[in-house]
């Protein structure tokens, strides 16, 4: 991991940013030093939602939003027809967890499923889904949404923009496709994390 990270600064550089995020001075995550960052099989975490939609521009995709690669309205979550990351995981619409309607306790690394920290990614075969090869949309590391507030009294930093997925401390609750939770866009968390969504 360390090594797309120091890339991102040398060849995306802060004038790719969304205007947004004027207030960026790096990209830097958070306890960049500490070895569980260094871990290539671990996700990338303690990361803000500009860090994350710089990271998903400069590998060639962006952060996840309406179907087609448009940002989403944050009022645009649940609705499987236009929203990229909610049809992944349902499934288009057919499922409430990426697994299936019924939640299971250990599919996904949530609260029940004991872990207690983050998993590599894709290392919980249950965790499968709404389609084949998506791996941890339910748990682990919450995953930031393109969807934001556009508040003009309201400083960029602190607008809330839309997570997805929960992470190992969320219940059967949270964990659901539907959840709908926002943290300002300056937020970093050791359980936040990013989802690249492809480019039509």
């Amino acid at each position: 991991c360390t090594t797309p990270w120091l890339k991102l600064d040398e060849d995306f550089g802060l004038e790719g940013l969304p205007d947004t995020c004027t207030w960026k001075a790096d990209f830097t995550p958070d306890s960049w030093g500490s070895q569980s960052q260094k871990n290539p099989d671990l996700p990338v975490t303690s990361v803000d939602w500009c860090d994350a939609s710089a990271y998903c521009t400069w590998a060639g995709g962006h952060i996840c939003g309406l179907v087609g690669g448009q940002a989403a309205a944050l009022a645009d979550f649940d609705n499987p027809n236009t929203n990229e990351w909610f049809a992944a995981c349902t499934d288009s619409g057919a499922q409430t967890y990426p697994y299936g309607n019924a939640y299971d306790p250990q599919a996904c690394n949530g609260v029940d499923a004991g872990l207690g920290a983050v998993a590599p990614a894709g290392s919980l075969a249950g965790c499968e889904g709404g389609q084949p090869g998506l791996f941890d949309l339910s748990g682990n590391v919450w995953e930031w949404e393109s969807g934001c507030a556009d508040s003009p009294m309201t400083d960029d930093e602190t607008e809330e923009c839309r997570y997805r997925g929960g992470s190992y401390f969320s219940g059967a609750s949270v964990l659901r496709c539907s959840i709908d939770a926002k943290r300002a866009r300056g937020y970093r968390n050791a359980n936040t994390g990013i989802r690249c969504c492809a480019t039509p």
